[in-house]
């Protein structure tokens, strides 16, 4: 694999898919600056606007930002770092807390 590229893991693939490092590493930062470190976390609808103060949209040189955002949340959910909760009301994204195998979609 190449210094300028990652490998992300997303639920409709069955392989790891090749992405730009420097894209992916601004957007992480961007989604763990924007998801508060709480019980709560952010409700899901509302990502890409909490997103926004951290992005500069001309790093991304027309590349679909809303897409760049949720194949790294979901990158990040596979690797067990945020987690999607569905228990009560519209789906929340929070930092992962608990221990074990991570499951994007669970109850918390």
């Amino acid at each position: 694999m190449q210094d300028d590229v990652v490998e992300i893991r997303l639920p409709h693939s069955h392989e790891p898919i090749e992405v730009d490092r420097r894209r992916y590493e601004i957007i992480r930062e961007a989604l763990m600056k924007a998801i508060p470190d709480d019980e709560e976390g952010l409700p899901r609808r509302v990502l890409t606007e909490a997103v926004m103060p951290y992005v500069r949209p001309r790093d991304f040189d027309g590349a679909e930002l809303q897409r760049w955002i949720t194949d790294v949340r979901l990158d990040l959910e596979a690797r067990g770092v945020l987690e999607t909760c569905v228990e009560k009301g519209p789906p929340h994204v929070r930092r992962r807390r608990s221990e074990g195998p991570a499951d994007a979609r669970r109850p918390c």
